[in-house]
């Protein structure tokens, strides 16, 4: 499991360490999969991935069960060294997106109780932070814990204006600064990503969500470029340059697609990938130098923002606006460059051309 796939989980670990917590003598796999309503595979998952993350999992033999614990650990009389105290305002500061929930509430009172220190001992100003969607994460926190159904005011990325929708939460991810819920949408019998930033409103509903211990998290996100979820992978094929093959490893579509250099020096990059609306941007993100092959949707899709793209800049030089270059000069459309955008406002450029031929479109 990466990095990141690992952070996403943090609302589920916390769950599972304060279950250990408030257990005297040991928590075995079957009580907590009751408790957390999740797979024996997901509890010793999470039970290795807080070892991962350094906590002190203990685990006793009694009568021939196997119970987990946390330790009790004697309180520390004395305050962190600069060093140590750096390292966790550093690693506050890299989970701000779950702000709002428990683990980092937690993390929060701890540094404001050093904070209150005369300074001749620690020197540290700290107050807790609260960005505009602290009380919506703390809200999505709680649902989860408490297993709640959420009513939530959505604006989704084709809706024109922000509409109700009943959901039961699962879990929180995170994905580079957005922070987002893996949840059952109600209405649609689906499971749904809704990211935080697009919830107007998210309101705790007295109504107890279902069970959904047979869904495997990991194993939906598995082919994920970002966050996209399906039930099933699309295989995805798409050829980059001779001229960009050399930063397909350090720019991948995912970390283990495959890679196949041709003879002219391009590289074709095969992946599984949930859906092709990830794999469309990044496609597009090399520009001219990547030509999507497989899936023939993903392939119309490329050419289909290529031709609307192409089109608005051909427009913008038919229309007599200056065109400016990457260092200021100012260029006014001529014959030829009108001639080249004809072919640009078709979604074909002369690169794209070629390699449509080479591969007989």
């Amino acid at each position: 499991m990466s990095h990141d796939r690992r952070r996403v989980v943090i609302t589920r670990l916390m769950q599972l360490a304060t279950v250990l917590h408030a257990s005297k003598r040991g928590v075995t796999v079957r009580q907590l999969r009751g408790r957390l309503e999740c797979s024996k595979s997901t509890v010793h998952r999470d039970l290795e991935s807080l070892r991962a993350a350094g906590v002190g999992v203990e685990s006793d033999t009694i009568n021939g069960e196997v119970r987990y614990s946390l330790p009790g650990w004697p309180v520390a009389a004395i305050a962190p060294t600069p060093l140590q105290l750096t390292a966790l305002c550093l690693a506050r500061d890299a989970v701000r997106h779950f702000e709002g929930t428990a683990a980092v509430r937690q993390l929060d009172e701890l540094l404001q109780q050093w904070a209150q220190l005369p300074k001749s001992q620690l020197a540290l100003t700290y107050r807790t932070r609260h960005s505009g969607q602290t009380s919506i994460v703390c809200v999505l926190d709680s649902a989860i814990t408490n297993k709640r159904r959420l009513a939530l005011a959505y604006h989704g990325e084709r809706d024109k204006h922000s509409r109700p929708r009943k959901v039961e939460p699962i879990a929180l991810r995170s994905n580079g600064e957005q922070l987002y819920l893996f949840a059952y949408d109600v209405e649609r019998e689906d499971y749904r990503v809704f990211k935080a930033a697009r919830m107007q409103t998210a309101t705790l509903l007295a109504e107890t969500s279902g069970d959904h211990s047979r869904i495997d998290i990991e194993e939906r996100f598995r082919h994920s470029v970002k966050t996209w979820t399906a039930n099933a992978p699309t295989t995805v094929v798409v050829r980059l340059s001779a001229e960009k093959a050399r930063f397909v490893a350090e720019y991948p579509l995912m970390p283990n697609q495959h890679c196949k250099k041709m003879d002219d020096g391009s590289v074709e990059v095969t992946a599984e990938v949930n859906g092709i609306t990830e794999a469309l941007n990044w496609v597009l993100s090399w520009g001219s130098h990547a030509e999507a092959i497989n899936p023939p949707e993903l392939r119309e899709q490329v050419a289909v923002q290529l031709r609307d793209a192409a089109a608005r800049y051909y427009h913008a030089t038919r229309s007599g606006a200056p065109m400016r270059k990457a260092r200021g000069d100012v260029v006014r459309g001529s014959a030829a460059t009108e001639g080249q955008n004809a072919d640009a406002a078709q979604g074909v450029s002369p690169e794209l051309g070629r390699r449509r031929r080479r591969v007989g479109v």
